[in-house]
């Protein structure tokens, strides 16, 4: 927490990266109350307005400031910027430190502010530190190496989570990896998925991951990573083997859990347009496809028909998971049943611009990270093609 005193105008509230925990004390003026409750049921900022009265309920470092008609007759009173900046001046000019900092994103509010001498500072957008990636590269020589496998007990002296991958290089080369678990160390095991091999080191932990008892399983990657490739074949496999009863493979396809009902045809008809990620990873293709289906093994959803679900013995396959908002991906998380996995695959980078301030996976890996219950593994290189690669680095 930093040791300042700030007084904050509406915007900075709204901002995903402002919080209030992050200082000493927070003036809010009556001004930007208002102009909150009037913004609660705005289709752009809606989700906004209710996170920071949620946290406003529960804060114990804001005090609320009344307008009175002050001494800045040169700015035009009835403006709700102008009256916020005089209720910052009457705070600054009542603190008997003269610490209160006007925090502001506006950059003609803070023009006025600096023309008063009221002490001011734009807000910084601070870029958020990297995502967690669940695993760490651990950099060793050969006798390092060799002195941890010997040690009777294997020590997690790098601070890795539960569920965290270790891979160690020796000599520019992965040598190794293991999974950190609350029993020690667990050495990395892909199964034998007939004509899928790991392409990768990644890859491999990420079949390590789809294949162990975790039940919720979030593999992010960027772009023919593989990610969604090792989620519906990993089901395959251990349907077949008779770990689960079914596969449900679920998709936002328009957005915040919305009714299809716009689109033509009955619900399977409407929801196969988006369906092509799994029929291109069965070895039948849509033949394939239509028979699982026809024998119940696989059912094909979307957010909005599922309220009220329940399934046990069942492999949720989350595709493109990271178009989710927090209210979503919550409605999805609690229909997983008793015997259940969900398994969601994501490209972070490729987020709709609606889910880039309410991303509900974002803030479920940061939540949970090292939770027992959940496994996360970040694939990086594009295996699809040189083509695809090219592309992706465009």
């Amino acid at each position: 927490m930093q040791e300042r005193t700030v007084f904050c105008d509406t915007n900075v509230l709204l901002s995903d990266r402002f919080n209030l925990d992050d200082y000493k004390k927070v003036y809010i003026s009556i001004a930007s109350i208002e102009e909150l409750d009037g913004l609660k049921k705005s289709e752009d900022v809606g989700y906004k307005v209710r996170r920071i009265i949620k946290e406003l309920k529960d804060a114990d470092n804001v005090e609320y400031v009344l307008y009175e008609q002050g001494n800045l007759a040169v700015f035009e009173e009835h403006k709700n910027d102008n009256r916020i900046l005089q209720m910052a001046y009457d705070t600054w000019m009542n603190n008997k430190d003269k610490d209160v900092l006007f925090l502001t994103d506006d950059y003609n509010l803070l023009v006025k502010a600096k023309s008063i001498k009221l002490p001011c500072e734009m807000f910084e957008f601070k870029e958020c530190e990297e995502l967690y990636k669940g695993y760490k590269i651990i950099e060793l020589s050969e006798i390092e190496l060799a002195n941890w496998y010997e040690s009777e007990v294997k020590s997690n002296i790098w601070d890795l989570r539960i569920n965290e991958y270790a891979l160690f290089k020796v000599n520019n080369v992965i040598v190794d990896k293991y999974r950190w678990t609350s029993e020690g160390f667990i050495k990395v095991k892909a199964p034998n998925i007939k004509g899928i091999k790991p392409l990768n080191d990644l890859q491999q932990c990420a079949f390590d991951l789809t294949n162990n008892e975790v039940p919720i399983k979030i593999i992010l990657g960027k772009v023919g990573s593989g990610k969604t490739l090792v989620n519906i074949r990993s089901a395959i496999h251990l349907l077949d083997k008779g770990k689960f009863q079914r596969i449900m493979y679920l998709r936002n396809p328009v957005g915040k859990g919305r009714n299809i009902g716009f689109l033509p045809g009955n619900k399977l008809e409407k929801l196969l347009p988006f369906c092509s990620s799994i029929i291109d990873n069965l070895d039948g293709g849509e033949i394939q496809f239509q028979q699982m289906i026809m024998q119940d093994k696989l059912l094909v959803e979307c957010s909005y028909y599922i309220k009220g679900a329940s399934k046990e013995n069942t492999w949720f396959c989350l595709d493109e998971g990271e178009d989710l908002d927090i209210e979503t991906l919550k409605l999805i998380g609690t229909r997983v049943a008793k015997n259940s996995v969900l398994c969601i695959s994501a490209d972070l980078d490729q987020t709709e611009k609606e889910y880039k301030h309410n991303n509900g996976l974002k803030e479920f890996v940061e939540k949970f990270k090292g939770n027992p219950l959940v496994g996360i593994i970040t694939l990086k290189d594009d295996v699809r093609s040189e083509v695809s690669k090219l592309f992706g680095e465009f």
